[in-house]
């Protein structure tokens, strides 16, 4: 987890984005999703979950296989 003020009482900074870890099987379709959590998107560009072990590359828009299992991260602002 990143370090933040959650749970403190301080405020958020502006920007700030917290991160949520799934497997990609608890995915739903078209979920966007990435495999870090890094915000910065040219090193962790975004995907959106196209079928059971499908992602679709957002930038590319190149279909890859994901394992089932693999941990992934989706952004919570």
């Amino acid at each position: 987890m990143s370090d933040s003020n959650y749970g403190t009482g301080e405020p958020q900074p502006l920007g700030t984005v917290e991160w949520s870890g799934y497997r990609f099987s608890e995915l739903n379709e078209q979920d966007i999703f990435y495999f870090e959590e890094n915000p910065n998107t040219t090193q962790n560009p975004s995907f959106r979950k196209v079928g059971d072990n499908q992602a679709l590359d957002l930038k590319n828009r190149n279909i890859i296989e994901v394992k089932s299992t693999l941990r992934v991260f989706q952004k919570e602002y």
